[in-house]
């Protein structure tokens, strides 16, 4: 699980650091993503479309799809809604959000973040007060757990990473 975890953050601080060397400035707004690093960095103009092509299709129709369908079956087995109805309201939501461009997108999750912080608290609160029993013995874990030497150690070995990491980027970007 490390490993993954460090491979994972590896292939996302060089995505980052691609996107930032070629992005591009398009009608007063900076465009990049994978597409515009494969055109301008490696060059195959056909890779750089199958790519673009490819998210489109995913980040458009598969990923939502799936999301989709887990909503919809956990609305049927908690609510007894019917799967199309909720794909039916899901799908017009979808629309609505991503006919409406990069500044729809971006109205919407100002809007629905607020509410989900603020749910995201509630229900940790109600979780702990509920469980109140067990908070003596969950705050006595987390401490032997995150105090050990090796954690001691890591943590500051894991704050110089990150600050490579950002100070890094910050360079990149001027």
């Amino acid at each position: 699980m490390a490993i993954t975890g460090l491979l994972g953050s590896t292939c996302a601080n060089a995505e980052a650091v691609l996107v930032q060397l070629y992005k591009r400035r398009v009608h007063g707004e900076n465009c990049g993503g994978m597409p515009y690093y494969i055109k301008y960095g490696l060059k195959p103009r056909w890779l750089a479309f199958i790519v673009a092509l490819t998210a489109l299709i995913g980040y458009g129709f598969v990923f939502p799809g799936v999301q989709s369908n887990n909503i919809a079956s956990s609305a049927h087995q908690a609510l007894g809604v019917e799967p199309w109805g909720t794909g039916l309201v899901i799908t017009g939501l979808h629309g609505v959000v991503v006919i409406g461009g990069a500044k729809r997108v971006v109205q919407v999750a100002q809007t629905i973040v607020p509410f989900m912080a603020i749910g995201y608290v509630i229900t940790a609160l109600l979780l702990i007060v509920l469980n109140l029993d067990e908070l003596p013995v969950a705050s006595a874990l987390i401490l032997t757990c995150g105090f050990g030497s090796d954690q001691i150690f890591g943590g500051p070995a894991s704050w110089c990473f990150s600050l490579t990491v950002t100070t890094s980027r910050m360079q990149l970007e001027t």
